[in-house]
């Protein structure tokens, strides 16, 4: 129940950035304060409600979660790769909403360095409290997520101001088409391998 209220906080924080982004700019204070709400989100996702295991894990070889859903991942398990791959980028996508609020000159830079620095937090405390696993794919996965928001958010800000040109929002979607398309590429073998053989 409290991962679900979680997600469910992160969805609203994610529609109260768009309209403030749509109707003017709020104080900084308004931004460091739905950015310590949405820390808190993430942190009570992704370490509560664990239980603690004997050792520390990790999982280094970056891709691995990819490979894993190429092989056979999504034929044996859809939720793991709804929830592992998917649900880690949607749960970074606020991020990149808000850490360029913090260096609005350099947005994709601040997205970049929270997010990474947010997703090294957490695999860290998993790793030192045995709640989780260490895993290079999740840091790759949520600034990914984090770079997908930042280009949502630049698209919002700047469609408000009518100074959006089709080729720029394009371009800022590049890490959304990326990862669709790499998504779409791992579970091609698998789902083509379970239903024609």
């Amino acid at each position: 129940m409290n991962a679900l209220m979680a997600e469910l906080a992160g969805v609203v924080l994610l529609g109260v950035v768009a309209y403030i982004a749509l109707h003017g700019a709020p104080p900084r204070i308004f931004w460091l304060v739905l950015l310590a709400v949405y820390c808190l989100d993430v942190i009570a996702i992704t370490l509560l409600g664990r239980a603690s295991s004997a050792a520390a894990k990790t999982a280094h070889i970056p891709g691995n979660s990819l490979l894993w859903v190429w092989s056979v991942g999504w034929e044996y398990s859809a939720k793991y790769t709804a929830r592992q791959i998917i649900g880690n980028v949607i749960l970074f996508i606020p991020a990149g909403m808000l850490f360029p609020t913090m260096h609005s000159d350099r947005p994709w830079k601040a997205a970049l360095i929270g997010a990474g620095a947010l997703s090294l937090l957490i695999e860290t405390t998993q790793y030192l409290s045995h709640f989780g696993t260490f895993e290079t794919d999740d840091l790759i996965i949520n600034i990914w997520g984090a770079l997908i928001g930042t280009g949502i958010y630049l698209n919002v800000k700047d469609s408000a101001k009518d100074k959006l040109p089709v080729g720029k929002a394009i371009r800022r979607l590049i890490p959304a088409l990326a990862f669709a398309l790499t998504i779409a590429a791992a579970c091609t073998r698998p789902l083509y391998r379970k239903y024609f053989g």
